[in-house]
């Protein structure tokens, strides 16, 4: 028997109130009194529960019998998934709640060599920290229900406002988190970057729940959501068709190979913005056949970046020369 079972044998025994006592457990597994004294220390030290000793039951039962055990739902791989998840989730918060979740976890699961967590491993790039304080108390707003007051900065003008939103859900996007709410003052689903929030207020009014969050998440490409949804049409080269296939930018999207071994992709969007900024990832292997504006914009950015290096090269040459323009060598030239 596993150390596993027999400490939920021995949780079973007392949330029966049975008394269990070393020689019962003893018996049972066929295990030394020594290994009886770890389990029991594992219990109360690590596990937090209430053990006392009756002398007249002579055995062991619980002073809260309102003790429970939700981790023991869970087996002992399940357990390590959900450590890891905390894992994962601290590397855009370090609430204290998360934190002290995982450490709880690793407490619980053992494994050879002393090895945990490392079969688990993470990375994410340009991710955006969010106040602690605020991350917690989203969270309990959105488990109570409760209406919020928030002092909201906006991204594009750093304007300041106020308003009350009713919060659904944090979702984390691209290594940030936002806040996927109601708005009131707009009287329509918005999503707010938890690090532009300058402070909260929970109200005492209770939320109503007025949309889907996960049909508002799947509505469009990206983090920016919107009622004019159109579709984006992309068509990727040969060269990076393969990799492109393999990825899933939205639930909905639609790829088709092309007789030239090439890829098109369409996907719904509501804003430009993002699609725009992925599109230019990845340079000339990808054109844009549709929207004709988001055409536009990509045709007039790749202008700009030309522009702004052949004038850096011609910049660097005049220096090379003395202040020179130097002249153009003729491609017949040696």
């Amino acid at each position: 028997m596993t150390g596993f079972e027999r400490i939920t044998w021995l949780y079973k025994e007392l949330k029966d109130n049975k008394y269990p006592n070393r020689q019962q457990f003893m018996t049972s597994f066929e295990v030394s009194s020594s290994t009886f004294k770890r389990d029991l220390s594992f219990f109360r030290d690590r596990l937090s529960a209430p053990i006392e000793y009756d002398e007249k039951r002579r055995g062991y039962f619980l002073t809260d019998t309102a003790f429970e055990l939700p981790s023991f739902w869970f087996n002992h791989r399940q357990l390590l998934i959900i450590a890891a998840v905390c894992r994962q989730l601290e590397q855009f918060t370090t609430s204290p709640a998360i934190k002290n979740l995982r450490t709880r976890l690793q407490g619980i699961i053992t494994a050879p060599n002393g090895r945990r967590m490392e079969i688990f491993s993470f990375e994410n790039a340009a991710c955006v920290s969010c106040d602690n304080a605020n991350f917690d108390t989203l969270s309990q707003a959105i488990l109570m229900e409760r209406l919020i007051r928030i002092t909201y900065k906006d991204g594009k003008k750093n304007n300041i406002s106020c308003r009350d939103v009713e919060p659904y859900r944090l979702h984390n996007y691209a290594g940030s988190w936002y806040l996927i709410a109601f708005c009131r003052l707009r009287q329509a689903p918005r999503t707010f970057q938890l690090s532009r929030i300058l402070n909260i207020e929970v109200l005492r009014e209770n939320v109503e729940h007025r949309f889907n969050v996960n049909d508002y998440l799947t509505t469009a490409f990206g983090i920016f959501k919107g009622r004019n949804i159109t579709t984006a049409v992309l068509r990727f080269r040969p060269a990076l068709a393969r990799l492109i296939n393999e990825q899933c930018w939205h639930p909905s999207q639609i790829t088709r190979w092309e007789r030239d071994g090439s890829l098109t992709m369409e996907l719904p969007v509501a804003d430009l913005t993002e699609i725009r900024l992925k599109t230019l990832q990845y340079g000339r292997e990808v054109e844009v056949i549709s929207p004709p504006e988001l055409r536009r914009q990509v045709a007039a950015e790749a202008r700009a970046m030309a522009e702004m290096y052949e004038a850096q090269e011609t910049g660097d040459r005049k220096q090379d020369t003395g202040g020179k323009t130097p002249r153009r060598e003729s491609r017949d030239s040696a």
